[in-house]
């Protein structure tokens, strides 16, 4: 079972701004992005595991918030918040980093 990490977002002035950003982000007509937003309906969502995708995620929910939206975070039926996926993509990429040392002193015993 994948999972997932989604968001629901309240947003009352700028909804319009903040229509844009989000089908410039993910390809849903504008009406049916706003229509999301009025009924709180999940707007986004991306698999735990891929680390681009949540930077995305990130990026696109910090201007929103910008935009005076609210930002409802979810992993699987779980409530999270913000941080929890700062921290998140921050122990992914420290992962990769440690990954990345652990090729080289593998490859360069090689040699």
């Amino acid at each position: 079972m994948m999972s997932v990490v989604y968001s629901k977002v309240k947003i009352s002035d700028n909804i319009f701004e903040a229509c844009k950003l989000i089908r410039n982000s993910i390809g849903l007509p504008i009406g049916e992005i706003k229509n999301k937003i009025q009924k709180g309906e999940v707007l986004l969502e991306c698999d735990y595991l891929d680390l681009e995708e949540l930077i995305k995620m990130k990026d696109l929910l910090g201007s929103l918030k910008a935009l005076g939206a609210q930002i409802y975070l979810y992993k699987n039926n779980h409530e999270v918040n913000m941080e929890f996926l700062s921290n998140t993509i921050e122990s992914y990429k420290g992962i990769a980093e440690d990954r990345e040392k652990i090729d080289e002193l593998m490859f360069s015993d090689e040699e």
